[in-house]
């Protein structure tokens, strides 16, 4: 709907944002996806504008996006009711009060098209957020993983590919379930943990888990 062209071969996606036009996204897609307030770093990166939505999904508790504005703001944008506007989005340096995902999500997006250097303190460290950081290298984006801090010099991007991760929630389910149920779990541990990367704290977590249901 914003007039990306995408093409499927196989198991890769080919996306090309070349069309690219700026409008205000579907309200009722918005509104099931919490993922979608991943639009406001990336549209205010790509067209200086983006609109505050009834961002959904995951309704297990209040969900304010007070830490996304938080990072809009501080990379130069204005909020006005509903919109957020930027003539310019400059590097910048945001401690997070606390840990957010998607918040830490959109400021590497912000910061990885800002002028400057940018600083961002008490990120999120889930893997696909080490994901998203691949595809912006592999598109030109400057970005250091320090023990602290991440440090992004912004610049211009182009494209990029990058091999999406499994999602290790889904990984956490199934051993959650297999461990409740005493049976034997499938699938693919390796893609659904983070490419491999904590497949050998599967057994310790089946462990970890059993223990606590026996003393349930």
């Amino acid at each position: 709907s914003l007039g990306a062209r995408c093409e499927r071969s196989g198991d890769s996606l080919l996306i090309n944002t070349e069309r690219l036009i700026f409008r205000r996204p579907d309200d009722s897609l918005v509104s099931q996806i919490r993922a979608s307030t991943y639009l406001l770093g990336a549209s205010l990166a790509r067209f200086g504008r983006a609109y505050i939505q009834s961002f959904g999904g995951c309704d297990f508790c209040k969900r304010p996006i007070d830490l996304h504005l938080l990072a809009c703001r501080t990379f130069g944008a204005d909020v006005r009711g509903d919109s957020i506007f930027s003539h310019g989005l400059r590097g910048a340096s945001i401690r997070f009060s606390k840990v957010s995902v998607g918040a830490t999500v959109n400021a590497i997006l912000l910061a990885a098209t800002a002028s400057g250097e940018s600083r961002i303190e008490n990120f999120a460290r889930e893997p696909h957020i080490f994901n998203l950081i691949d595809y912006l290298r592999s598109a030109g984006a400057d970005i250091t993983i320090e023990e602290n801090a991440m440090i992004i010099h912004g610049r211009e991007l182009y494209g990029g590919e990058v091999t999406v991760e499994g999602d290790p929630i889904e990984a956490g389910t199934y051993i959650a379930l297999s461990a409740i149920t005493g049976g034997k779990g499938g699938g693919r541990p390796d893609s659904a943990m983070g490419g491999g990367r904590d497949i050998d704290k599967i057994p310790e977590a089946l462990a970890k888990a059993e223990e606590i249901l026996s003393n349930i």
